[in-house]
């Protein structure tokens, strides 16, 4: 995990020293050191801040190829780099670095923009083929690292934040379409974020500009076959695991201190126990709140004591996430619907206190092996959906819809019904329209935000079945934009910390996706290949714990997380989109809802609360 920056100009160069200013905006992403490369003409910069981790002391970017005319910068890691290096040394290639990112000049000279395909991990990168004049960037298949773009006058400007960007002299204004999308579903679409004229290349995508002019090129796709029952469940359960340890034993390497955050849950704690098994008994953090069922420590540290690993517990309180979350929402530049941002933020920065640079996480499971309670909502009838929602405490109106809704019949059209994440996220936006302004209503009424996600998945082939089809939209659409923004790279680059997701390896995903629905929920339990892979390693209570996603408890009635947001509130963050009278009202009446009534609306105080916290941060101006 490092901070890229890279521009190329079509008219008068960047003034100097504008690189290293806009850099310097990302020195927690690299608190090691920094590069940078400019062409003889200044039209090309390339500039990195490091986080080093392998290969420590030689590793430093930009990569120079050896004809000098292949310059890269890469963030993240790139995994079975040793197989690939000796491929490439056979075939002719000189390394100068053992670091895994040198991989992509000698890639790139020996496949051209097909050398993608070859990459195994989590990366942003950029380089410049001078013979080409070719810039390209791409990023990884889930969007496990940043990558934006944005065209500050005639040049075109790419880096791992958006603060970076803005310091290059973008204007800081909200995109009236986007905000529209996360104020109403949520998510925002691929290639889409919250402000004018910045773009996030989507994952398994690549931006090409060259003299044929600027085009976005998508290669990889997460397609999700036909079921295969050439294996056994069974037998698909012993390659899970296998391809667990994998993927695991990949992401071990680095010569700086390792740790893994703990939740307790299933996912984190076979990333642990894999670990383990293999002689790394990694110091594992665990997040602690103050409330059940939302704190999870006593299961991490019945793990933790199986394992016989070092059990680290932050605990978190609302004062400590009211200190973390101006830092957390600027780090984030999207919209939060839970207290899990700034938690994450603690977390990391308790990691990176400690001595290590390096954690491994769970996340990406859910998505692969079909864990999220919305997956299930698909399988089930119509009463059993009822129970379901009872069932689920922590995500009802999250995961799992409740209560008045906004239109859906556009994705009832075109997907033949309402994926079920789908039809949470409208009764979260009828929610939030309540505390819309005026005149956002008025400007609003012929935009639907259901309608401009069929059309941004208009002409893509989707799976048949409708469990299938919601993964496959969840994959491009709740895990990039908020899973991975959230509580991933972002957070824990905030504090020099690279977190590594061993179940978000492609391999695993394109065995899980082969499988039938049925092998992965089995008799109404989530993610079963999983859990069998973990019998043997970890309690049984563990294995068969039911999913419960990293959230935080709702707002105290009368605690510093809500006075915090009634300041913020007060000062009318976002005239004309958000009615100021209506969010102080539904923060005073908030001591006498009912608990099941908090829980529900949460999200859409949170939704109200980091957009006016990002307005303070960058000055963000009105969209119309």
């Amino acid at each position: 995990m490092c901070g890229l920056v890279a521009h190329l100009a079509q008219g008068a160069p960047p003034a100097y020293g504008l690189l290293s200013q806009v850099m310097h905006t990302l020195s927690h992403r690299g608190p090691d050191g920094e590069g940078r490369w400019r062409s003889v003409d200044g039209r090309v910069g390339l500039g990195h801040r490091r986080l080093a981790i392998v290969d420590v002391d030689g590793g430093a970017q930009p990569l120079v190829s050896p004809d000098g005319q292949v310059v890269a910068v890469v963030n993240g890691e790139l995994y079975d780099e040793q197989a690939l290096r000796r491929r490439l040394e056979a075939e002719g290639c000189r390394f100068s670095t053992r670091s895994d990112s040198e991989l992509v000049v000698h890639l790139y000279q020996s496949h051209g923009v097909d050398f993608l395909r070859h990459l195994r991990g989590e990366f942003a990168l950029v380089l410049w083929d001078a013979r080409q004049r070719r810039l390209l960037a791409a990023r990884d298949r889930f969007g496990v690292r940043p990558l934006l773009w944005a065209r500050v006058g005639q040049t075109l400007w790419l880096a791992s934040e958006v603060q970076a960007l803005l310091r290059a002299g973008l204007r800081a204004r909200w995109d009236e379409a986007a905000l529209h999308q996360a104020l109403h579903l949520q998510y925002l679409l691929p290639g889409q974020s919250l402000l004018q004229g910045v773009h996030s290349l989507p994952p398994g995508h690549a931006l090409i500009a060259d003299a044929d002019g600027e085009r976005i090129v998508r290669w990889w796709t997460p397609e999700i076959p036909e079921p295969s029952t050439a294996r056994t469940p069974e037998a698909l359960a012993r390659r899970v695991s296998a391809l667990v340890d994998e993927a695991v034993r990949l992401r071990l390497r680095a010569e700086v201190p390792v740790a893994v955050q703990l939740s307790g849950g299933l996912d984190s704690s076979l990333v642990a126990a894999s670990a383990a098994a293999r002689g790394a008994l990694l110091p594992a953090f665990t997040v602690a709140f103050d409330t059940p069922p939302w704190d999870e420590r006593d299961h991490a540290a019945a793990v933790a004591r199986h394992l016989g690993l070092a059990h680290h517990v932050v605990p978190v309180g609302e004062e400590a996430l009211v200190e973390a979350l101006p830092e957390a929402v600027a780090h984030t530049s999207g919209p939060l619907i839970n207290a899990h941002a700034p938690a994450k933020w603690l977390l990391a920065r308790q990691v990176r206190a400690a001595g290590y640079r390096v954690m491994l996480t769970g996340e990406g499971a859910d998505e692969l092996a079909l864990g999220y309670a919305h997956f299930r909502y698909e399988r089930s009838a119509e009463a059993e959906r009822a129970a379901l929602s009872a069932r689920e405490q922590v995500t009802t109106g999250i995961h799992l819809p409740r209560g008045d809704t906004l239109p859906t019949e556009a994705l009832a059209r075109a997907f033949g019904a309402v994926p079920g994440f789908l039809a949470a996220k409208a009764t979260l936006g009828w929610r939030v329209s309540t505390l819309l302004a005026d005149d956002a209503r008025q400007r609003w009424r012929q935009r639907d935000a259901a309608a401009a996600v069929v059309d941004a998945f208009a002409g893509r082939r989707l799976p048949a079945d409708p469990v299938r089809r919601s993964q496959r939209l969840w994959l491009e659409l709740g895990l990039p934009a908020y899973v991975l923004q959230v509580v991933g790279d972002p957070m824990m680059a905030a504090h020099g910390v690279e977190d590594r997701l061993p179940l978000l390896d492609h391999g695993l995903f394109e065995a899980l996706a082969a499988a039938p629905v049925g092998w992965l929920i089995r008799d109404g339990v989530e993610k079963w290949p999983l859990r069998e892979a973990a019998r043997g390693r970890l309690p049984e209570a563990i294995c068969a714990r039911p999913k419960q996603p990293f959230m935080a408890p709702p707002m105290r009635p009368g605690g510093p997380l809500l006075r915090r947001a009634e300041a913020v509130f007060a000062a009318d963050p976002l005239p004309g989109i958000l009615d100021r009278v209506a969010l102080l009202a539904l923060v005073r009446r908030w001591p006498d809802l009912a608990h099941a009534d908090r829980v529900a609306w949460d999200p859409a105080l949170w939704m109200a609360l980091s957009l006016g916290m990002l307005q303070k941060r960058y000055s963000v101006e009105a969209p119309w």
